[in-house]
């Protein structure tokens, strides 16, 4: 444990970054790499109880651990996801075009360490609920049918509950449940609207929806860029959060 009296996470920041870079050259009997996880938390005032920092820091360490690939074989996150791929329900592509997506957005947003971590977590395992949904659902290449739809929007609810049996996962189990919602309140399950949605669900829900628009799926072919673009404007204000559709059309006109 390391103590940084009158420092912020952006100092505690450079300091991991300064020792993981010593780490690299670090080598046991010439061939073993030294690998150590980090985790990290700010005490703002003499009310905050030092054993819930430490706590906080200690639950930064193991999300870490669970995104590196590494720590990942093996784990009941690692299984989660290849039920998912074995039902074609989500692909590994999207999912690293996902990841790649919202870490850029996340650094223009200029987000925490602590949050960017959620959103890979959210990235990965957002649809992890679709596990629960019959193939033939899944599967189907033309319009699902009302009662279909309603069995479809349940992933978010089941997935929900996956999480909360994963204890790593306990920091994004709210994410995964309302990455569904919608600006204006008319998404599902909850119904919420605005800045009552997490913010990471906002930003996955768009980041997402444009990856969607722009490959190919079992009932669409793939959009243009322009037109998802023109798509994600469109639904600015309603579906997603204006600011951050803005900031994200903005970032990609740039790749």
């Amino acid at each position: 444990m390391i103590v940084m009296p009158g420092s912020d996470l952006k100092d505690a920041e450079r300091l991991v970054k300064r020792i993981k870079e010593q780490l690299q050259d670090i080598c046991i009997n010439g061939s073993i790499e030294a690998s150590v996880s980090f985790g990290m938390a700010l005490k703002k005032s003499r009310d905050d109880e030092p054993g819930a920092v430490l706590k906080k820091a200690e639950e930064m360490m193991y999300q870490i651990k669970l995104l590196e690939s590494k720590s990942m074989r093996g784990t009941t996150i690692n299984a989660l996801l290849a039920a998912l791929d074995e039902k074609k329900a989500e692909t590994k592509a999207h999912t690293q075009r996902l990841s790649d997506h919202v870490m850029k957005l996340a650094e223009l947003l200029a987000l925490n360490i602590e949050a960017r971590n959620r959103l890979i977590l959210l990235a990965m395992l957002h649809d992890i609920g679709k596990v629960g949904i019959p193939d033939h659902i899944l599967d189907k290449p033309g319009r699902l049918s009302e009662e279909e739809w309603q069995i479809m929007q349940t992933h978010s609810e089941i997935g929900y509950r996956i999480a909360t049996n994963v204890p790593e996962l306990h920091v994004v189990t709210e994410e995964i449940l309302h990455h569904h919602e919608k600006w204006d309140g008319s998404g599902y399950p909850s119904g919420l609207s605005g800045e009552k949605i997490p913010l990471n669900s906002r930003i996955l829900a768009i980041v997402d929806a444009y990856d969607v628009m722009t490959h190919d799926q079992v009932y669409q072919p793939a959009r243009s860029h322009e037109d998802a673009i023109q798509e994600l404007r469109n639904q600015a204000g309603s579906q997603f959060d204006p600011r951050l559709v803005e900031r994200f059309i903005n970032q990609v006109s740039h790749w």
